[in-house]
């Protein structure tokens, strides 16, 4: 579980209550995206990463081959923001970052320099209502 984490962040990991989530930074050509895969909003280095907005983050199966596996990322639509930016920018292309992050137990604030997980740019975007299904 080495990955470059500095010694307090090995140690929040190592402890029962370790709290920690996913940073999701969306670039595109004209603005960024910023998510938490947590409960929370939350600021990091001036940076404000809106909470609730991210329902899943699925890590493609790695395996032997070489071919293009999918990193499947599941937003909120109740963020009309998400729903706008979706139909009016075009998203494909755009560098996706997922940063895993680690919070000091006593003040929940991200401890520096979390962890890129990985850096891949965005194929294309699915927009599903799911408002309508059973």
């Amino acid at each position: 579980m080495g990955r470059g984490y500095v010694p307090n962040q090995l140690a929040v990991l190592a402890s029962k209550h370790a709290v920690h989530c996913e940073l999701i930074e969306i670039v595109t050509k004209t603005i960024t995206l910023r998510y938490a895969f947590c409960d929370w909003n939350l600021t990091y280095v001036g940076t404000d990463w809106e909470g609730k907005s991210v329902l899943s983050v699925r890590y493609p199966e790695e395996d032997m081959t070489l071919a293009a596996h999918a990193l499947m990322l599941h937003l909120a639509g109740n963020n009309s923001a998400i729903v706008a930016l979706a139909l009016s920018t075009p998203l494909a292309n755009s560098q996706l970052r997922i940063f895993h992050a680690v919070f000091d137990p006593s003040t929940y604030q991200v401890i520096p320099n979390p962890i890129l997980d990985c850096s891949l740019r965005v194929s294309h975007v699915d927009l599903i209502n799911l408002a309508n299904q059973d």
